[in-house]
């Protein structure tokens, strides 16, 4: 049951856990689009543009979605493409894997 304790909690993974989670989730895709020599740019968020760095832009909403956008792959193959959809979740189950390893 969520209790008025269980708010604090709540604010942290909402606002801090949850935007780390997408941008790891959003960093496989952007990992593997390069290796097919893919041009890159992804982004956190939603409305006004808070900063970018390199191909990546932070919005004002950062805790909200994420997105990445690829165009002319070297390798323009039907697996690459494939590939590139799959990389967000294996990469977070390589993550959260990674973490239990290390908290045990």
């Amino acid at each position: 049951m969520f209790t008025m304790n269980d708010i604090p909690m709540f604010i942290i993974n909402f606002f801090l856990i949850l935007p780390l989670v997408t941008l790891v989730h959003e960093t496989g895709h952007v990992l593997v689009a390069r290796i097919f020599g893919g041009k890159i740019k992804y982004c956190i968020g939603t409305g006004k543009l808070l900063f970018h760095v390199g191909p990546l832009e932070v919005r004002r909403m950062y805790f909200m979605e994420g997105w990445c956008q690829y165009e002319k792959l070297s390798y323009n193959k039907t697996w690459a493409h494939v590939s590139i959809y799959l990389a967000g979740s294996l990469f977070n189950l390589a993550i959260i894997l990674l973490l239990n390893v290390l908290i045990t």
